[in-house]
């Protein structure tokens, strides 16, 4: 069972602060001597990164390997201007709006860097050669696709907003499943927060998603409702995943629900 403390509920504003300090904390204990003993190190992987199919995971490493160059953000800008536009449209901060023109030729490149999962219709699994995919990869796909779902909610576009929500519910599944440290687990609880944040996009837009579509989303989000999707801990002996898992329990999963209930029901 997860431990008490984890059902406390907070302030989730500061969900990104209490992160950073996290990994914070994470680095600074593995500079402290970590080792294979460290049970931060260990890979404890839970209900969510279980399951899928192999055929699914091939393509999700495909399109991993292939993120640094065909979907990081940072080389598709191209010029510093086209990145300062990119980003003040991104600001959760801001209303909503429709991209400017600047901006659509990344977000083109986009579109089609993510087709690539949309046409797995929701499937799913774990990555087979880990090596052959980057850390870097995992955790910053989340904002390529998080950026795709804010132009389709702009544009009232329901069908490919709800392709890219199911996308983006397979992917902490697959976080988790590469990386199941703690260091991986604070990459994988970024996911399900920019999830809610994309969730919550079509929703404020009112995309307009009929009963088939959010269906589909429900269906790609059942792993929310299991006890422990990214496992358990003990506080005793593995402090540091407990305090990451607490956080996701008292922030990040309240959170999701919300944003699920707002957008489905």
């Amino acid at each position: 069972m997860i431990h008490p403390q984890m059902k406390l509920r907070r302030n989730p504003g500061v969900a990104p602060v209490v992160l950073l300090a996290l990994m914070s904390a994470f680095i600074m204990g593995c500079d402290g001597g970590g080792t294979s003993e460290d049970p931060a190190l260990r890979q404890v992987v839970g209900s969510a990164g279980r399951g899928g199919d192999p055929a699914s995971a091939l393509v999700w490493q495909a399109v991993l390997a292939d993120w640094p160059k065909q979907g990081n953000l940072s080389v598709l800008y191209g010029e510093p201007a086209i990145q300062a536009r990119f980003e003040n449209w991104m600001d959760g901060a801001r209303p909503l709006v429709v991209p400017p023109e600047e901006i659509h030729a990344t977000l083109d490149k986009i579109e089609v860097f993510n087709d690539r999962l949309i046409i797995l219709n929701g499937g799913w699994g774990a990555i087979p050669d880990p090596k052959s995919v980057r850390a870097m990869s995992v955790r910053g796909l989340r904002k390529t696709l998080w950026a795709d779902v804010r132009r389709a909610a702009a544009d009232g576009d329901a069908d490919r907003a709800t392709d890219l929500l199911v996308v983006m519910a397979g992917l902490p599944r697959v976080s988790h499943a590469y990386d199941g440290s703690v260091r991986g687990l604070l990459g994988t609880v970024s996911a399900c927060d920019s999830l809610g944040w994309a969730m919550n996009n079509v929703a404020e837009k009112d995309t307009g998603l009929d009963d088939a579509q959010k269906a589909r989303v429900r269906a790609a989000l059942g792993w929310l409702d299991d006890e422990a999707p990214f496992g358990e801990a003990d506080p005793e002996t593995d402090p540091r995943r407990v305090a990451v898992l607490g956080e996701y329990e008292r922030v990040s999963l309240p959170n999701l629900m919300k944003a699920r209930t707002r957008l489905c029901d």
